[in-house]
């Protein structure tokens, strides 16, 4: 059984996905606020990822919790 083509980005490519990522995040928290627990954030930022992937290829999510942790933390505080 063969494998699938593994499918490679430049930096510059990943550094756009995940800008793209931060810009949907502010506008979220800005049009709905902050979701009610981190685990909903996590899955509202990979089905980003599925929508705006053209190979398929997504983040885990233990890469994204570890991406939006700090931004978590930080907003709850003051909620």
């Amino acid at each position: 059984m063969a494998l699938p083509p593994r499918v490679y980005f430049t930096l510059h490519e990943v550094a756009a996905r995940w800008d793209g990522m931060y810009i949907f995040l502010i506008r979220r928290v800005h049009e709905h606020g902050v979701p009610e627990t981190q685990a909903e954030w996590v899955g509202e930022v990979q089905e980003w990822f599925v929508k705006k992937s053209e190979s398929g290829e997504v983040p885990d999510e233990r890469t994204i919790r570890r991406r939006l942790t700090p931004i978590w933390k930080a907003l709850r505080e003051t909620c």
